[in-house]
């Protein structure tokens, strides 16, 4: 089949991306792309995709100026599609979502919403098109404006949408605005307002227009923009062991105003491409670190609020920029010198330099946490993740030094090295990948023991909890208070001195592991003391501090090692 012009050119574009030195070519095949429209929105997203990655990774200043210019034209575009009603299907999918001009429609969760309502207040509506729970609305107007109940209770195919519109309109409020705010007037616990948020099943429609939140515009400035003339660096380039000795990368952490600046970038580089991450949706502003990895390459590390906190692990979000573009994010959850790291790079950006980001990653997390066993959950190498599966995620880890954490799997990994190593052109089989991916993968540094963290999970610690709490024949929240209040006697403590900690969760939450430890009466004051200081810590210290003070109790480290292991 014939190729069209601009499918020559996207596909010397694309070829291109690696080419390096290239940029008169690159200079002179974008500007031969610059005056071409199309109605293929297939193409479009091809289009700004590649544009997007020269401004990540530019082969000149010239070709990052020339891409982020035609950039700037795809608001203008996608309207031009919108004036002869073209399909615009396409840029529903998540990887083509988020472009200038379009438009967003998810269900997002409460806090996600609350946001977006605050910050985009006119762009954002309630999709009545796929709005369902008509009968819930209804049940949730009884709630908060007088009488609905009676025609709730009594009558037929009462129009609650016109309810809603009417009451909202008397406040000078849109109805998602008039929902939100009711939903708070209710003074509910965060939970019980979330849930009741959730039951509604709202899908927000929010349009993107020419905003700098698109992933076409959204930008962090500030840094130099580094050019890359040399060839983009391989996964056969990058060590973990080479970077994670190396020397700390330099950062700093942002005051809060700017803290705040860099989760409203990292909720917003995820909200256009329809995800979420609790470490962003509940990130504290107070807890950001901005570190710079060289090759224009930035990380914003952000902790995670007090009273949202996991009860055990510490938890931290990432998004990492190259020269100012978002390419990539994660979360990472602590527990001692172990780290569980997700890690992601945005479809755009997979040709570029992945590896050499994700060694960037661990070596910060490595030496401003402690942290010497890295993990990866199944499902970043295709547990139930059809996608790492097709793209060879399993690979990634594995040529990076992982291992599985499963010795049977471990050996079947080998197995297949070595037929790979005969020079067979048959790539590693789906189903061959799906049962690697049953087991964590692991990494650990010079020095750190060798498969001790290897049938560690934190789901064994939760069944031995419902467990307990199931002998108990106690409903979870009278349970929690017994284990908090058994934990304070153990501990020595008085249980009027945990009372400002409740709100948190962190002595309720916690309270339930630390429960499990048999003896826990009998150790020594100052092992019970620390403890106290690793719960004050949880409860209102940040993540980082709380991390430290785990790797300080070896005690507590042997402890729930044992009671975690399969």
């Amino acid at each position: 089949m014939k190729l069209s012009r601009l499918e020559r050119l996207l596909a010397a574009l694309e070829r291109s991306r690696r080419l390096r030195p290239g940029a008169a070519r690159v200079e002179a095949l974008l500007r031969q792309a610059e005056g071409i429209d199309t109605t293929n929105t297939a193409d479009l997203v091809r289009f700004h995709d590649v544009l997007l990655f020269l401004t990540a990774y530019p082969h000149s200043r010239r070709v990052r100026s020339q891409a982020e210019k035609m950039l700037g034209s795809f608001a203008r575009r996608i309207k031009a599609l919108v004036a002869v009603d073209a399909d615009l299907s396409f840029f529903d999918r998540p990887e083509a979502a988020g472009i200038a001009g379009t438009a967003v429609a998810m269900t997002f969760s409460y806090d996600i919403a609350r946001w977006l309502e605050r910050t985009f207040t006119k762009k954002i509506r309630i999709d009545w098109d796929v709005f369902g729970e008509v009968e819930r609305l209804g049940a949730f107007l009884a709630r908060v404006l007088p009488l609905v109940q009676e025609e709730a209770l009594a009558d037929a195919n009462v129009p609650f949408r016109v309810v809603l519109e009417e009451a909202a309109e008397q406040r000078k409020q849109r109805p998602l605005t008039f929902i939100l705010r009711a939903i708070e007037g209710l003074e509910l616990p965060w939970a019980d307002a979330a849930a009741l948020y959730d039951s509604l099943s709202i899908q927000i429609w929010w349009e993107l227009g020419r905003d700098a939140v698109s992933r076409t515009r959204t930008r962090r400035s500030g840094g130099i923009i580094h050019v890359q003339e040399e060839p983009l660096g391989t996964r056969r380039d990058v060590s973990l062991h080479v970077d994670l000795s190396a020397p700390p990368l330099p950062f700093e952490r942002l005051l809060q105003a700017e803290g705040a600046k860099a989760l409203d970038l990292a909720r917003g580089v995820l909200a256009v491409r329809y995800r979420e991450l609790h470490a962003f949706t509940h990130g504290d502003p107070d807890v950001v670190f901005a570190a710079r990895a060289g090759r224009g390459v930035e990380l914003l590390v952000n902790g995670v609020l007090p009273a949202r906190r996991h009860p055990l692990r510490a938890g931290f979000g990432l998004v990492v920029l190259k020269n100012g573009v978002p390419v990539g994010y994660g979360d990472a959850y602590g527990l001692f010198e172990r780290l569980e790291v997700s890690f992601n790079v945005f479809p755009a950006f997979r040709d570029g330099e992945s590896a050499f980001l994700y060694g960037q990653v661990l070596r910060f997390f490595h030496h401003q946490l402690g942290v010497c066993v890295f993990w990866v959950d199944p499902y970043q190498i295709g547990e139930h993740n059809e996608e790492a599966v097709s793209s060879g995620a399993f690979w990634f880890y594995r040529k990076l030094g992982f291992r599985s954490s499963d010795p049977v799997l471990e050996m079947l990994v080998r197995i297949e090295e070595k037929r790979l190593a005969r020079g067979t052109t048959s790539l590693t089989k789906p189903p061959l990948l799906r049962r690697f991916a049953a087991s964590p993968l692991v990494f650990e540094t010079a020095g750190a023991g060798m498969g001790e963290w290897d049938r560690f999970h934190v789901r064994n610690l939760r069944a031995a909890s419902v467990a307990r709490m199931a002998r108990s024949g106690l409903d979870l929240r009278t349970y929690r208070e017994a284990a908090a209040a058994r934990v304070c006697r153990r501990l020595a403590i008085g249980r009027e001195v945990m009372s400002d900690l409740e709100p948190s969760g962190a002595m309720g939450g916690l309270a339930l592991v630390l429960d499990l430890i048999p003896g826990l009466e009998a150790w020594s004051a100052a092992e019970r003391e620390q403890v106290w200081k690793i719960i004050l810590t949880k409860a209102s210290g940040s993540e980082e501090r709380y991390l430290r003070r785990l790797q300080g109790h070896p005690r507590l480290r042997r402890t729930l090692l044992a009671l975690g292991k399969s």
